[in-house]
């Protein structure tokens, strides 16, 4: 490529990293990577009402965690900053007020009232909704002037023609193109003076010059309305690849209890749906206090929807991705993500540990001692959770043997400690717990003076 590929990872501080976004930034990194260019984190925290609290230093943490080193963002700086929107809230309007100058957006007055009377009288038509441009045909630019001199409050929608196509190329899903009419005129600029994600985006991507945008299909329908939005300021689009969503196995739910919906025979109901926080499905960081290994995560979820090209090589590190990525070996499908397909990466990965490989975390060394629990290790220790025991399986017999390592100012205080046995003689792998907050943490290790199993 002969420009600089700069590619972004634009997250909402909405809570953890779910699976989902985590593939999204994964496969952003790796092309830009591939192709030499700059990966740029982005804050987009214009929903205020949905921010949680301490969610950006979470998505800093783990972008950290999962080996996403990015060139520009936040907490590192660039030349294009600053990199959080609600930091960049006075650049919004001044490019909002120069596309109505163009006419590609004008000013609303209509009531939230008037718009809900609208929208019900559309629906008992079995019409959808759309607004009525009421406020283009009616209110001038100088008597929308007037009446926002007055404090009267309003918003900037998008102007989208009602003749013509809006259109767009991407790289998974070639040429789109949709009839204008159909679309609605977004909100860009809300009463509160902050953008829209529609239109905040979209000015952003062009100040950062990003080339390249990777996100889900949820805004496949959206891209058009962006793409007007280019045209409206004279401005070059990037080159978007739309990634298929990571679905799950799961049973169908009450939206409000969250408790499964049993069917007329008293049976839950197996659905296929998106994996979601809503859900209460698993984070990044959910993983790696149950015990997963990074390395395990990363190389799992690069497999979810994409598959490299001329191996059946399965196990790959950040570099071996970064090298043999390639936009055009991910599939159109969406993908399932499957709980014991990880297990058994992670599995693997523990098994393929040197003692090279090993951190050395604790200080102290395991104790000589008789292994207890042998073989039903959740019996033989009530105080293993139940649900951490599936990290290892596949990995042979596992013992537990009590364990009294320093507490090192109480951060690693160690209850007990797993042997995992390993093939081909290799020195044992012990991976400790110690409850913490409620979940159970492992660390893998090596140690010295360790009696290997009879």
């Amino acid at each position: 490529m002969s420009d600089e590929v700069r590619t972004r990872f634009a997250p909402s501080p909405t809570g953890y990293l779910h699976l989902g976004g985590l593939r999204t930034a994964l496969y952003t990194y790796l092309f830009a990577k591939k192709h030499g260019g700059k990966f740029i984190l982005r804050i987009e925290d214009t929903d205020q009402e949905r921010e949680v609290p301490g969610a950006v230093d979470l998505i800093y943490k783990s972008m950290r965690q999962a080996g996403l080193a990015y060139d520009e963002g936040p907490d590192v700086g660039g030349e294009y900053g600053p990199y959080i929107q609600t930091q960049r809230r006075d650049l919004y309007p001044k490019f909002a007020w120069e596309l109505v100058e163009k006419g590609g957006a004008y000013c609303c007055f209509c009531t939230k009232e008037e718009i809900e009377a609208d929208r019900k009288a559309a629906e008992a038509k079995g019409e959808t909704y759309k607004y009525n441009k009421k406020c283009l045909h009616n209110v001038s630019l100088e008597e929308a002037k007037r009446r926002i001199a007055a404090g009267e409050p309003y918003v900037i929608r998008q102007n989208v023609p009602t003749t013509g196509k809006a259109s767009f190329d991407d790289m998974l899903y070639g040429h789109v193109e949709v009839d204008c009419d159909t679309l609605d005129d977004n909100v860009l600029i809300k009463a509160d003076g902050l953008p829209t994600y529609n239109f905040a985006n979209v000015v952003d991507d062009h100040l950062m010059a990003i080339s390249h945008v990777m996100r889900g299909t949820e805004y496949l329908s959206s891209a058009p309305k962006y793409n007007l939005l280019y045209e409206a300021f004279g401005w070059k689009p990037p080159i978007y690849l739309h990634l298929p969503p990571v679905m799950i196995e799961s049973v169908l739910r009450d939206k409000e209890t969250k408790q499964p919906i049993l069917d007329e025979n008293g049976n839950e109901q197996p659905i296929v749906r998106k994996l979601s926080k809503r859900w209460g499905d698993p984070s990044f960081e959910d993983l790696l206090q149950k015990g997963y290994l990074k390395e395990a995560i990363i190389n799992y979820i690069a497999l979810l929807g994409w598959a490299p090209k001329d191996t059946n090589e399965e196990f790959f590190s950040m570099d071996d991705l970064i090298r043999i990525f390639d936009e055009n070996g991910i599939n159109k499908s969406p993908s399932i993500f499957d709980t014991n397909k990880l297990t058994w990466f992670n599995a693997e990965y523990i098994r393929r540990l040197t003692p090279e490989d090993r951190r050395f975390i604790l200080g102290g060394e395991i104790p000589e001692c008789a292994p207890v629990g042998i073989p039903d290790a959740a019996q033989a220790h009530p105080g293993v959770p139940a649900q951490t025991l599936h990290l290892f399986a596949g990995l042979g017999r596992v013992e537990i043997y009590p364990a009294a390592l320093p507490d090192n100012g109480d951060r690693y205080r160690i209850d007990f400690a797993i042997g995992v046995d390993q093939p081909q003689n290799r020195p044992l792998t012990f991976v400790c717990y110690r409850p913490a907050e409620g979940f159970g943490h492992f660390t893998v290790f090596s140690a010295h003076k360790i009696r290997p199993f009879p």
